[in-house]
């Protein structure tokens, strides 16, 4: 069965929901929403009004209503249209709850650590609430990548950031110029950590590692 049909636009996409309602079931919700206008934590599209922390029937009718226009369930910033339909099919169900951060966890939460959760508690709260496998299992470069997008984590030329010429534990270092070199050949280093081999590249190619 074709998705739209013979119709066009929101009526094509109304029946095709409708038709195969009874057997729609969507497993895990997709995790964090690139430009959603939505706080971390929330369910982006528990949009229809009723906050029941569920994507149902009322959601998808609201969606519907607002097609074309930048309503609550215009979660990519383009206007309700196809890309939040689909989104909204694939959160269909139960919305996440989120990990719970481990008490005591000492990582970095802009790097991956190897541990669950981070060192943190607001930042972690934030990551996990869109994968709770980071404070779950382990907070891997993935949750770090996240923690980079929503946290204040450092960057080239932030003193937090570490210093340039040792493995610090932190994405980026503390010298712009050199962290801004390195990084522009193993982005690696700013990305997920600066690690041994990007403390070695700045030893080779900056003035001030011993």
């Amino acid at each position: 069965m074709k998705l739209m049909g013979q119709s066009s636009g929101v009526v094509g996409v109304a029946c095709a929901l409708v038709v195969g309602m009874g057997a729609i079931w969507f497993g895990r919700p997709a995790v964090g929403l690139p430009g959603s206008p939505e706080l971390p934590g929330s369910c982006p599209f528990d949009c229809g009004g009723d906050n029941d922390d569920n994507v149902g029937i009322i959601d998808f009718l609201a969606l519907l209503a607002q097609w074309g226009t930048p309503g609550s369930c215009d979660v990519d910033g383009g206007g309700v249209g196809i890309s939040d339909f689909l989104d909204l099919l694939a959160n269909w169900g139960d919305c996440p709850t989120g990990g719970t951060c481990v008490d005591g966890a000492s990582g970095n939460c802009c790097a991956s650590n190897g541990t669950p959760g981070c060192d943190d508690p607001t930042c972690c709260g934030a990551v996990c609430s869109f994968d709770p496998f980071c404070c779950d299992v382990v907070w891997d470069p993935t949750c770090a990548d996240i923690a980079n997008d929503l946290c204040s984590c450092a960057g080239c030329g932030d003193p937090g950031a570490g210093d340039c010429c040792i493995a610090n534990g932190t994405p980026a270092c503390n010298d712009f110029a050199c962290c801004d070199f390195v990084c522009s050949i193993d982005p690696f280093c700013c990305d997920v950590v600066w690690d041994a081999t990007c403390a070695s590249q700045a030893a080779q190619v900056c003035f001030n590692c011993p």
